[in-house]
């Protein structure tokens, strides 16, 4: 097609930040440079991960790929440090902070770094300054900042019992294909198992409804303690009354925080929290509290608020769950029964996600997912973030201060006795 001729040409290959006359990962007697051997070590960290990878049975087997993975992205993330030519003032602020949760200085260097790689794809995907990215990532999830609008049209859905008519007074939906497999797996089984078989419903927003962020809904609440002492008492006696139904999910030392709290006067996140995951109870006391608290969000121009307890607490793992509370701003546009078999195959594949979340959790949360089968609350949150994985390091080095064990190192020692690998 070409001919038999092909002219002659140069080709050469390099990586990218090479220059001529720059050795940037071999010196001339062949040793490594710096850069070299940071980058040596991530190969070699990734070949390990991809060699780690796949379907895994045993406990060991799930151990070596957890450690594999978390080795890579240290790994990774030295690469990027030693391409670094300079460290912002927040970057070294972080640094500060990690040591002083424990971390030696190498560590707090690929922490914080990893932390700014995580905040810049925030702003990249979300179109947020770094500011809100930095609220963001400390509240977890930009729904606890930010208010936001679902328009006319939006099609929210619940799960209900098939004896439900329409949507009264506050009802809970979601918003997204993720929370409706969630519920329809999970709470779906629970209703069939009363009822004896469950419904989904389409509902359509017909005014325009805001949602209220958790930090707005909690100055809301806070608003309401301070200018009425009488709102301020019923709260209390509705989380009294609750107190041990709500730690189950939040745990008795936040439930018993939050009490102190609010008898000081204080609406703090735990304070709401407990008030928001105690909405689902209804006696007279706390049906007062809950409307109390309601009429107000609608006076801010509030039609709904995020449910914190399913998102965080309850184990269901939901990522946007919602509150409706003004249901005159919605339609229900159908009601489709869920047949037996497509509820028991979304339980499975919805218990198979939490079971391999769960998997570096002891047999106490067991229990909870047993309840979860059955659309019982399941307890206590799926994953350990990084400050608790930093202050069981920083724990075993008080512990151990002769250690020379690297944080990776430790925390391989934790997932071991938790998986109980040998």
């Amino acid at each position: 097609m070409y001919g038999s001729y092909y002219a002659p040409y140069l080709m050469h290959h390099g990586v990218k930040g090479m220059r001529w006359g720059v050795r940037r990962y071999q010196n001339e007697d062949g040793t490594l440079t710096a850069a070299g051997k940071k980058r040596d070590a991530y190969l070699r960290a990734k070949e390990q991960y991809k060699s780690a990878l796949g379907p895994k049975t045993s406990a060991r087997a799930q151990l070596a790929m957890k450690n594999a993975k978390r080795e890579f992205k240290d790994a990774k993330a030295q690469e990027g440090l030693s391409k670094q030519s300079k460290k912002s003032k927040h970057q070294l602020n972080l640094e500060k902070r990690y040591i002083a949760q424990g971390l030696n200085a190498k560590e707090a260097e690929i922490q914080a770094y990893k932390r700014l790689k995580v905040e810049k794809t925030l702003a990249v995907v979300g179109g947020m300054t770094l500011a809100a990215v930095g609220a963001y990532v400390a509240y977890k999830h930009y729904d606890n900042v930010t208010d936001r609008v679902l328009k006319q049209g939006f099609e929210l859905g619940r799960i209900a019992n098939p004896n439900e008519k329409g949507v009264h007074d506050a009802f809970y939906a979601f918003a997204n294909k993720h929370d409706e497999k969630r519920y329809t797996g999970l709470y779906g089984a629970h209703i069939q198992g009363l009822f004896g078989s469950a419904v989904r419903k389409n509902i359509k927003v017909v005014d325009s409804v805001k949602v209220a962020s958790r930090k707005s809904a909690r100055d809301t609440m806070g608003k309401l303690v301070t200018s009425d002492p009488e709102y301020k008492r019923k709260l209390l006696k509705t989380l009294s009354d609750y107190e041990g139904n709500i730690s189950r999910n939040m745990g008795s030392g936040k439930v018993a925080g939050a009490i102190r709290d609010l008898t000081d006067g204080k609406v703090t996140d735990r304070v709401y929290d407990a008030a928001n995951v105690a909405l689902v109870y209804h006696d007279d006391n706390s049906n007062e509290v809950s409307k109390r608290f309601y009429d107000a969000l609608k006076k801010a121009g509030y039609a709904a608020l995020r449910d914190v307890n399913d998102s965080k607490y309850s184990g269901y793992g939901t990522k946007n769950p919602l509150i409706v509370f003004d249901p005159s701003k919605v339609n229900v546009e159908s009601a489709k029964a869920l047949g037996k078999k497509a509820v028991e195959s979304a339980n499975r594949a919805e218990m198979g996600k939490l079971v391999a979340k769960q998997s570096a959790k002891q047999i106490g949360t067991q229990a909870g997912l047993y309840g979860a089968l059955f659309g019982i609350p399941i307890g206590a949150a799926l994953a350990s973030d990084k400050a608790k994985e930093n202050k069981f390091v920083q724990d075993y080095r008080n512990a151990h201060p002769e250690s020379k064990l690297s944080r990776n190192d430790i925390l391989s020692i934790r997932d071991a006795e938790i998986i109980g690998a040998s």
